[in-house]
């Protein structure tokens, strides 16, 4: 008894001296509740014991409980040895009984060992890293327990207040969050009293005036993530370092500039009205849609005090472009439907049967409907523009002074934007738009630009998919050597393609799937608008107007698409499921236990490892991201033999289409060492100058160890996946959980489509778009049946086998990936309604559209699956 009496004194002069070392008591609460230490102890040990956990630990186990708690994704074999239960106050006495359980000791203890080894392979990742101030908090109470004499706790450091699982920026732009008063220049996100990321509806905005911080895509060179959980192996280059070489506006300066470049933008992109509420027109540098307390970049420029007009196709902002159809034209197209007379729906009809947004009074356009006696086109002005409604995705053009022309081209939207349940969503990509069926019908009432989309086969073969991304065709233009012009025609196609969401682009320091150009290479943001065919009526000096449209215009439009924001998720969200999923999505290692793919070379093996970092707890967290700017920031090109996703896209990308394209306007070939135009610039400015070609040419892209970049797709940001159904580069899956679950994915599936209107049998409706009735919140996706394969020479899309070596389109897949445009001329019209319904089928046996890859998360659990998806939706 005097040996214990004399040992419990012993520890208690010890806990005594260490709290007088730090001039306080602080590392031990002066009134904690009592316990029983290992062995039996109790006494003024004891109460030290209880204060020290709940002041050090217990804050530490909210990690835990997220997992870790009876039915979660924690409780399974070897996770379930450590549960906690969703009240705190048993905390102490579960740890306990989970420590005795595991073994006793220090060290080598799994509670330890899992949160701060590596190695160890810990799906909740390694929170408590050797030597941080959480592992020297659990090791003390873990001394404590294994030999209660020699318990001491010291000053282990203050342990920090976790933070939020779960906060999104929405994608978007650095700068427009800045401004917005959303984040500090440093990357600091801003928080609300209830711990909730601050929104534009409760932050104070800084004043124009206000400086704009560095672009962190910037931030993505060679070596940042070395030894980071968030890998980058695609770097950012700086076309605009010497804007006068690019003959290009410089990137803004200050608040003001920024947030007049969006407005401006948002016209030329189809977004907002060209027109004030008083009808007059907006025009640059004079009367801008925002009015900037800093001067206007287009105070002294020759297009000062023109007309801000809306882009079209191939056209500029010309109101007669060769896509431009007549006002009679339009009210026309129901001839090419095949219906007897103009329906009373008609404007509902043409959104529909081409996949176009809904119709809207923000796109109008001149009604003619000769049996009812109408024609609106003399009516015209700058304030009125028809009754008729346009859907998203077509709009009427105008003049130079603003008056409405009577003319209908189309736009970004369509192959931008989706409708997603009552909103047409600005930037959501082409998920519904069939633009084959609309320039076929186009083409039929005399677009030139119709004929040459729809038989040139630039719109692709699916419904929801397209083909847009034309490069290999354009690098003709660009081919100067016999080799490269042999690499051009043998190119093949890109083939089928899902249009990716403008809001993950400002979170992108490379465009496209193949990485295929800086993020500031922004000539290609405006291939749609390039002013080719700007005038059908031929008017002397029209295209001289137009040279340099698209370098004086196209940093306002890609502000714009920078600045856009993903949607929230508007249905139920299960928090507690979704805090799970963040943990899993940025911590487990999918190679942890053996994957039949090769690992990448870098990352943590999670999620995040090549989709990149999104939760405050983990954004924050140094051993991810080596700076918090780099949030939502996803720039990993994945080696083909890894994501194993359908290569016909990235093989079509040889040496001289590479060459070539570099060699084109959007290439910036003037940035290539020793070009001419470098050579006029002083040897501090050619220093300066970024490589902006096309970033697949060899050497361009290399790591901080001089190696190459390999070749792949570059993993997207996942801000708004919920709203960018279907999923792969080619669109080929239809789900989040099929893209997780490869064995869950259809061969030959079909979107549902939207209920005809009633006595309307005969007309083709677009896809459902009805959230309550055509989306899947399980599997996030749209809703689709799975169709038998089957087919006949009437419907193609069924085939079975299409490339089997004993059918023809064996060896057109030959011929379509060895010969220029070879996969687009053969394209098959659409004459019928038939031929449009056949059009809604994904046939994944079929060439450029496998189904194949992303296989390395069939080693997720349908409940780690369950929580991931979850928590994608907050994203």
């Amino acid at each position: 008894m005097a040996a214990n009496y004399l040992q419990l004194l012993l520890i208690s002069l010890v806990v005594l001296l260490v709290g007088c070392r730090n001039g306080d008591s602080s590392g031990v609460p002066q009134n904690p509740k009592g316990t029983v230490l290992e062995g039996g102890h109790s006494g003024d040990d004891v109460d030290s014991l209880d204060g020290y956990f709940a002041a050090s630990v217990q804050p530490l186990l909210s990690y835990c409980r997220t997992c870790h708690q009876p039915g979660k994704t924690g409780d399974v074999e070897g996770g379930n040895t450590f549960m906690l239960s969703a009240n705190p106050a048993e905390d102490l006495t579960r740890m306990h009984t989970a420590w005795k359980n595991l073994g006793a000791g220090v060290t080598s203890n799994a509670i330890l060992t899992q949160n701060s080894d590596s190695s160890e392979n810990h799906t909740g990742g390694t929170p408590w890293r050797l030597d941080s101030t959480e592992y020297r908090a659990v090791a003390a109470l873990l001394q404590c327990w294994d030999e209660p004499a020699s318990c001491a706790f010291g000053d282990v450091g203050k342990v920090d207040a976790l933070l939020p699982l779960l906060g999104s920026a929405r994608g978007g732009h650095f700068w427009d969050d800045y401004c917005n008063g959303l984040v500090e220049a440093d990357g600091a996100r801003l928080f609300d009293e209830n711990g909730v990321y601050l929104t534009k509806k409760n932050a104070t905005p800084l004043p124009d005036s206000a400086l704009l911080p560095h672009d962190p895509r910037d931030l993505v060179r060679a070596g940042v993530s070395d030894g980071k959980y968030v890998y980058f192996n695609a770097f950012w280059r700086d076309c605009h370092v010497v804007p006068e070489l690019v003959k290009e506006f410089p990137h803004p300066e200050n608040c003001g500039q920024y947030r007049a470049s969006i407005a401006r933008g948002s016209i030329i992109m189809g977004a907002a009205p060209e027109i004030d509420a008083s009808g007059r027109a907006y025009t640059y540098g004079t009367h801008e849609p925002y009015k900037s307390g800093v001067a206007s970049i287009y105070k002294g420029h020759k297009d000062e005090g023109r007309m801000i007009r809306k882009g079209t196709t191939f056209a500029g902002d010309s109101p007669h472009g060769a896509a431009a159809l007549t006002a009679r034209q339009i009210n026309n197209l129901w001839i090419t439907w095949g219906l007897p007379s103009r329906p009373d729906n008609f404007d509902q009809l043409m959104a529909e049967r081409y996949g176009f947004g809904q119709p809207s009074a923000q796109f109008p356009y001149p009604v003619i409907d000769q049996a009812k006696g109408i024609d609106e086109t003399a009516q015209l002005s700058k304030t009125f523009g028809g009754t008729g409604k346009l859907p998203f995705g077509m709009v009427q053009t105008r003049l130079k002074d603003g008056t409405y022309s009577g003319e209908v081209s189309t736009n970004c939207q369509g192959c931008h934007g989706s409708q997603v349940g009552q909103e047409f969503v600005v930037g959501a990509g082409g998920g519904m738009l069939d633009a084959t069926v609309s320039s076929r019908d186009f083409a039929a009432l005399g677009s030139a630009a119709g004929v040459a989309i729809d038989r040139a086969g630039l719109a692709g073969r699916v419904r929801g998919t397209n083909n847009a991304q034309f490069s290999n065709i354009t690098a003709l233009s660009g081919v100067r050597s016999p080799q490269q012009m042999a690499d051009v025609l043998q190119n093949g196609t890109t083939g089928t393609g899902d249009t990716p969401a403008w809001w993950n682009v400002g979170k992108r320091p490379v465009k496209f799937v193949d990485a295929m150009f800086s993020g500031d290479a922004v000539r290609v943001d405006f291939a749609l608008f390039s002013p080719l065919l700007t005038n059908k009526y031929g008017a002397a000096g029209e295209q001289n107007d137009y040279d340099s449209w698209s370098s004086d215009h196209v940093q306002d439009g890609d502000h714009y698409i920078t600045s856009r924001k993903a949607p929230l998720y508007p249905l139920p969200i299960d928090k507690a499921l979704a805090q799970e999923g963040a943990i899993l999505f940025h911590s487990k290692n999918l190679w942890a236990n053996g994957n039949v793919v090769p690992a990448p070379a870098g990352g943590n093996g999670s999620c995040a490892s090549c989709h990149g970092a999104y939760s405050p707890r983990f954004i924050n967290d140094p051993a991810f991201l080596a700076d918090p700017r780099l949030e939502g920031i996803a720039s990993y090109v994945v080696p083909l033999d890894i994501i194993d996703t359908d290569p016909v896209r990235m093989e079509t990308y040889n040496d001289g289409t590479n060459e070539g394209n570099s060699n084109t306007a959007v290439g910036y070939p003037e940035t290539a060492p020793g070009s001419a135009e470098r050579a006029e610039l002083s040897s501090a400015d050619n220093a300066r100058v970024e490589d902006c070609r096309v970033q697949n040419l060899a050497d361009l892209q290399k790591n901080s160890q001089g190696e190459q970049r390999p070749q792949g797709y570059a993993a997207p940001p996942l801000y708004g996946i919920w709203a960018t159904a279907p999923y792969l580069h080619n669109g080929a899956v239809p789900s989040v959980e099929a893209l997780l679950h490869s064995s869950s994915r259809p061969d030959i599936w079909r979107r549902v489509s939207k209920p005809a209107p009633a006595g309307q049998n005969n007309v083709v409706m677009g896809f459902d778009h009805d959230l309550q009735r055509a989306y899947d919140q399980r599997a996030m996706g749209w809703k689709y049946d799975v169709l038998e394969c089957g087919g006949s020479d009437a419907i193609p899309q069924l085939d079975c086998t299409p490339l089997a070596q004993e059918n023809l389109d064996f060896f057109l897949s030959e011929y379509y990936g060895g010969l220029l445009l070879g996969w687009n001329i053969t394209n098959p019209p659409s004459l019928s309604n038939s031929d449009i319904e056949a059009r809604k089928i994904y046939n994944t046996r079929m060439f450029s559209q496998g189904n194949g890859g992303h296989v390395f998360t069939d080693v997720l659990t349908a409940q780690e699956r369950s929580a991931i998806i979850e928590y994608l939706k907050t994203l």
